[in-house]
């Protein structure tokens, strides 16, 4: 096997042309890389754009639901705060406590979106996209903060004797729950229909 030494370069010119090469060729190296790591980065973002797009739609859609759902909520236990007050007071009922209660807890899912941080897809879109899936994320945070305290005082009220029937020691506790979930209410109400604009604002960032 022959193997030959490399020849010195016998002038500036050669020596120029050599280096001249070296350098093209590091430089062509170097943007290959930057367009496969480019590619590769488009491809994570457009993946993770998919998926908080599916994310965040469903989410609207359940949070739809829960709305509607809440606002029928409040008006039965309107019905019914009137209706233990006017008893406990002395007074004719001005509603009936027989009433229907039909709430269904619906938590906003983030798989997506933590995801999206954990792969490292968030730093690589806009930052006008980034901060509206931030803030639509932070929304559904303190929303499932307020369905996860809800539904504790959800379950007491579901416990209570039958309204109709109760004591008034039994109706004056009873009361106390209701306006527990009045609060409770009126505050998923109010934050899921706020949360429902910035889901619609994520939404089209990502469009």
């Amino acid at each position: 096997m022959d193997i030959h030494k490399p020849k010195a370069a016998r002038s500036i010119r050669e020596f120029a042309i050599e280096i001249g090469t070296i350098t093209v060729g590091i430089l062509i190296a170097l943007a290959l890389e930057a367009a496969v790591e480019g590619l590769h980065d488009h491809d994570l973002v457009e993946h993770a754009r998919a998926d908080l797009r599916y994310e965040l739609s469903a989410n609207r859609e359940a949070l739809q639901k829960t709305v509607t759902q809440e606002k029928a909520a409040a008006v039965a236990l309107d019905a019914l705060a009137r209706y233990g007050t006017d008893r406990l007071a002395g007074k004719p009922a001005r509603s009936s406590p027989d009433v229907t209660l039909d709430v269904s807890f619906r938590p906003m899912n983030t798989a997506a979106w933590e995801s999206t941080q954990a792969t490292q897809a968030l730093v690589h879109m806009p930052y006008p996209e980034a901060q509206a899936l931030a803030r639509a994320y932070a929304g559904s945070t303190i929303f499932n903060g307020f369905e996860s305290d809800a539904i504790r005082h959800w379950y007491d009220l579901a416990a209570l004797p039958d309204m109709a029937s109760a004591s008034d020691a039994d109706f004056k506790a009873a009361l106390h729950e209701i306006r527990l979930n009045q609060a409770y209410t009126a505050s998923i109400v109010q934050s899921g229909s706020g949360l429902i604009g910035l889901y619609d604002k994520a939404l089209a960032q990502l469009k």
